[in-house]
């Protein structure tokens, strides 16, 4: 996957379906910021 896609993915579970940030970066392997600013810079 590249980090497009992932960035793509993240946004998308934020905002479409409702997942905490922290939640998603749990997931992802990621800290909760680095989630929000990905998801900010869309």
């Amino acid at each position: 996957m590249t980090l497009a896609a992932r960035n793509k993915a993240l946004a998308r579970a934020y905002l479409e379906y409702g997942y905490t940030l922290a939640e998603i970066g749990r997931e992802a392997d990621l800290h909760y910021a680095t989630v929000s600013r990905i998801i900010k810079a869309r």
